[in-house]
């Protein structure tokens, strides 16, 4: 007997006929099964990082808003980089203008930490290069 939502004057409704998952945390997708979460990181499974000679540019961001806002924009820099085979500068931690904050991104985060992490993801350095001519250039807004 198929199973039935309900039974007016007679009348049945059938419910459509549902493949019941083995797990509910089953992945049904297969396209997605060969994905790996980033703890189970491992070197030789990462693509070539360019050097600073053959890296596509550079990308600085200056983070805005709560620590939270700060993190998700110096997540979507790293993978911008990584998408656009560009090389990306420390992140600046945009000042507060009401507490007037001057925190760097150094005083939150650990910066040897940060560029040893991803150095198999994005080539990253401390300053903008010194041979660039005009810094000002760089702080436009998108």
């Amino acid at each position: 007997n198929p199973p039935y939502l309900c039974s007016k004057d007679g009348i049945f409704l059938r419910c459509p006929q549902v493949k019941e998952s083995r797990s509910l945390w089953e992945n049904p997708y297969s396209a997605t099964t060969s994905w790996k979460p980033c703890a189970e990181r491992n070197e030789k499974n990462f693509a070539h990082v360019p050097s600073e000679n053959d890296t596509n540019g550079y990308i600085l961001i200056h983070a805005e808003g709560g620590l939270n806002q700060q993190r998700i924009a110096i997540c979507n820099a790293v993978a911008v980089a990584k998408i656009l085979n560009a090389t990306l500068i420390l992140p600046i931690l945009k000042q507060d203008q009401i507490w007037k904050d001057q925190t760097k991104f150094e005083d939150v985060f650990d910066v040897n930490h940060f560029i040893e992490y991803l150095k198999y993801d994005v080539l990253i350095v401390r300053d903008i290069p010194a041979w660039f001519p005009e810094k000002e250039e760089l702080f436009t807004s998108i």
